[in-house]
Formats: structure tokens, sequence, C-alpha cells
């Protein structure tokens, strides 16, 4: 972890007094950000302690299919579970659920301590089809396996924490950036009158994808491309590309620059989403994104 972060949540444990145990931490973007390690299917779970109120610690229990994403030195101690054995079918509460007592022995919680926990009112940044969220379940697991202490909701903290951006995110989001770039222009460039919504996606798509493995360290890239015409494309969260809805020239299409419309050059309409990264993936070049929505979650 960047020294600039480490100071940050050295200073904020300090400010919530000396029964301000631990952070718990399950949501994808913020593991990443703590840590560097890209959770793929949001069920890794990281805690985070202050030494005698002086060195921050961190110790993961993540999936055994991805400890070899966990970078070297990221964690004082890694402990693996699984979810499905030749014997064994259950689910991430039930098999994470000795794992985290381990840690939380290991970190030396005790009963009354005071342990912050994720609100989960933010876009889950995803890297998979679907993940794994914190919800009741994932709360009710804490209560139990804290004994009776305190949980309290520091998602403001973890906010604040993420809002100042350490020089390892600032290069990885200009990488992303540049991808991004390349799959606007390649966006740009595959539009014409009578070429199909669906045809501008794939080929913006592939671009991204070319541009974003293309920058060093990127280990997975995840794209989402919304490329939209006409009128419908005000709808563009919940619209996919038509390969029937073909480009007509001198209409407008709906921008993703907070609601303006725009005609693209040549008199030729469509909508077509500026790349952007994800806010908190950008933690790690593993979490390099060009575009983003949200996710399908699910909540445990």
């Amino acid at each position: 972890m960047d020294d600039t972060r480490k100071n940050l949540i050295r200073d904020m444990f300090l400010q919530r007094g000396a029964d301000f145990h631990a952070i718990i931490c399950r949501l994808p973007q913020n593991v990443v950000m703590l840590t560097g390690y890209q959770p793929i299917l949001g069920n890794s779970f990281c805690i985070v302690t202050l030494l005698e109120g002086k060195e921050v610690e961190i110790r993961l229990a993540v999936p055994e299919d991805e400890v070899d994403l966990v970078p070297p030195g990221t964690a004082v101690e890694v402990k693996t579970y699984s979810e499905e054995t030749m014997d064994y079918i259950g689910n991430t509460i039930q098999s994470v659920r000795e794992t985290l007592a381990e840690l939380l022995r290991s970190a030396n919680i005790n009963e009354n301590a005071v342990i912050g926990y994720e609100g989960v009112y933010s876009p889950i940044a995803s890297a998979y089809t679907q993940v794994g969220a914190p919800g009741p379940a994932t709360l009710a697991l804490y209560s139990q396996l804290f004994l009776g202490g305190y949980l309290r909701d520091v998602t403001p903290m973890l906010d604040e924490l993420a809002a100042v951006k350490t020089e390892q995110e600032i290069e990885a989001i200009k990488r992303a950036e540049s991808a991004a770039y390349l799959g606007f222009i390649a966006a740009r460039e595959s539009i014409a009158v009578g070429s199909s919504e669906v045809e501008v996606a794939a080929q913006t798509y592939a671009a991204l994808l070319r541009a974003g493995y293309a920058e060093p360290g990127a280990k997975h890239v995840l794209p989402h491309v919304h490329v939209m015409a006409g009128k419908r494309a005000a709808l563009v969260s919940r619209l996919q590309p038509d390969l029937e809805r073909h480009y007509q020239r001198g209409r407008y299409g709906h921008g993703a620059d907070g609601g303006r419309h725009q005609r693209l050059l040549g008199g030729t309409d469509a909508h077509v989403l500026r790349g952007y990264n994800q806010r908190r993936m950008a933690s790690s070049a593993r979490g390099m994104c060009a575009g983003a929505r949200r996710s399908t979650a699910v909540y445990t």
C-alpha cells in the first residue's frame, strides 16, 4: 500500500479512538483501493488494523482460485477458502466463516472492539459478469464473528480515502484514459450512414480490448460500450445496441456528458459513450476499464 494512503488510514484510526480496532471490506473497489488486488468474484474480504497505533496491517480472505492474483507483500496474512469441493457445496457466507474467524483472532480483535464496515450505497465496480456484494447475510456474519462488538458504517471514511489518489493510481487512470481515447476514435471511424449500432459497438469494443491489454501491467481489461442512435439514446442505461437500427443523416443523439445533445461529424447521428475509467477500480492497472456501468450484483 502506498505510504500516502497508509498515513491517511493511520490518522483516521487514531481520530476514532482506541476502541476503533478494524475495518472489514468486501466491495471490490474498496479491496483494490486498500491492497492493489482486484477481486474477480467480489467474494474476497479485507481486514485493516493498526498495530500499536503505528503500522497499518492488511489481512485477506480470498477464494482459493484467486490467491495468485494477490500481489506479493500486499498483506501480512492471506488465507484461502473454497465454496465447493468434491465433498461439499456451500456459499460464500458459510464457507468464509472460519477463515475470517482465524484472521480476526490473528489480528487480536477482542469482543468489545468497534469495527467499521461498508454501508454500500454506491454502484459496484465489477470485474466479472456478476459479483458478490455485502448484504444482510454479510452483516449478520460480522455480528456473529465479532461476538457483541460494535459495528459502525464507515462508508464516508472509505469515500474519503478513495478521493485521495496515489501516484500509482493516477498513472493507472492515465493509462485507462489512453485506452478509452483509442476506443472513442474507433467508434467515430466506424460510424457511417447505413452502419448498425451493433457494428459500431463491436469495432469500439475490439479497439478497447486491444488498447487496454497493450498498456503496461494490464491483466484484466473489461470494457463496457454503449452505442445508441436516435431518440432512444435518452434511455442509454436501459438499452443495448440494435442490429436493425442504422445511422441516418442530420439527426441527434443523446450525449453522455450530462444530457447535452450532440451531432457527430459528417451529419451522422449517434450516441457514443466517452470511455472513462471506474473511479475506484483505477487503484490498479489490473482494474483498468474504459467505460463503466452498473453490474449485476448478488447481495449476501
